[in-house]
Order: C-alpha cells, then structure tokens, then sequence
C-alpha cells in the first residue's frame, strides 16, 4: 500500500462539529483544524511550506514574555483605512493614501 492509500482524508469532529482533518494525498498534504460554524481555519500544507490561519473574528496573540517573529521580508496588510506598527518604541501610522504619514 503507498503512502496515504486508502485513508485519505482522515478525521476527527467534536460533539459541537468542529474538526481535525488529516489529509494524505501526495502532493497536497495538509493539516486542517475548523471551527463548528467554520468561520475560523488554521491550516498547515506541508508542500506550500505555508501556515494560514482565517477567521471572521479578531485574533489576539499575546505573551507573558517575548514574542519573536523572525522573517526575511514581513508585510502588514488592512482592509480598513488605518494601520498602526509599533517598531522599537516607534509608533507609526498609516493610510490607505499615504502609510508614511501620521493621520490627521
């Protein structure tokens, strides 16, 4: 039997409807956690080297100690007309016309 024949995908659901899912298929595995009402995805797929993670909601990550993301390129992105980065102790304020610029 090849690797993945015959058990993909596989999973798990909640009483409540939220599922793990596991799935196998070569070239396109992935590891998949959805909510009940599906408005929150965490998904890792292993051969896009990718980690998403989607929801309807805010998300909040938050640390008693150091939070560390280490990246070659970074980028932050927003729907909405302000966006707001702290960079060591440096609060800067963007726009959807001009990020460089402190809104008014």
């Amino acid at each position: 039997m090849n690797k993945g024949e015959g058990n993909t995908p596989r999973f798990f659901t909640s009483r409540a409807g939220s599922k793990i899912i596991f799935d196998d298929t070569e070239g396109e595995e992935k590891l998949q956690i959805i909510s009940s009402d599906g408005s929150t995805r965490l998904e890792i797929c292993f051969e896009d080297k990718e980690i998403s993670l989607k929801t309807d909601d805010d998300i909040t990550i938050s640390s008693d100690g150091e939070i560390c993301v280490n990246s070659e390129k970074a980028a932050a992105k927003t729907t909405n007309e302000t966006l707001t980065t702290i960079t060591s102790g440096t609060v800067i304020h963007g726009n959807k016309n001009n990020n460089n610029e402190t809104p008014s």
